[in-house]
């Protein structure tokens, strides 16, 4: 949803081989093309402004969260009144649901800070991997000049689906079987018994 609560955000393939985001009239289901580009686009989220987007270019679905390579999801935001976009983050990691936090001058996204080893190559023997608060994909704060904060250490399975609160900032998102909660100015995240 757009912050005045009137438009809804897209992203999908019409009228040309090229992808595109759009924003829907939510009273008069009119639609609006956003951009478009030849890469795959996802999860556009308005900022609290409603003056940009932040998106993510390219990148394999969310069940990929440890993707690593040329066609990880990158970070890019466009600017409403410019008419222009520009990439935020594009390294060789996914950064997956990508928004902006209540103040507009941070992005959250899900992502990792080293990569998951492969496996050894034919004629070589396999060494043990074990995971770490780095190669797990967990929260991070993104600024708006792609320096990266991680806020939560979780070493095993992927943070999935974080929805901020705009008044308190604390943040809920799922992780193995459970819903958690990063409480704003907290270290550590707690579940939520349901």
């Amino acid at each position: 949803w757009s912050p005045d609560g009137q438009r809804i955000s897209f992203a999908a393939r019409r009228n040309s081989p090229n992808y595109a985001l759009y924003s829907v009239n939510a009273a008069t289901f009119k639609t609006e093309l956003v951009c478009e580009d030849y890469a795959t686009m996802r999860y556009p989220r308005w900022s609290p402004d409603g003056k940009k987007m932040v998106y993510t270019r390219y990148g394999m679905p969310w069940y990929r969260p440890r993707y690593q390579g040329s066609a990880a999801a990158q970070i890019w935001i466009y600017d409403f009144e410019k008419k222009e976009r520009r990439k935020i983050i594009g390294n060789d990691r996914q950064h997956l649901f990508s928004q902006f936090m209540p103040d507009g001058k941070k992005i959250l996204t899900v992502t990792t800070g080293a990569p998951t080893p492969t496996l050894a190559r034919l004629g070589e023997k396999s060494e043990k991997i074990s995971d770490n608060d780095q190669r797990a994909p967990n929260l991070w704060l993104a600024d708006l000049k792609g320096g990266l904060k991680q806020l939560t250490h979780f070493k095993t399975d992927s943070v999935r689906y974080p929805s901020i609160a705009s008044k308190s900032h604390d943040i809920a998102f799922e992780h193995l079987d459970g819903i958690w909660l990063l409480k704003k100015g907290s270290a550590k995240p707690k579940p939520i018994s349901l």
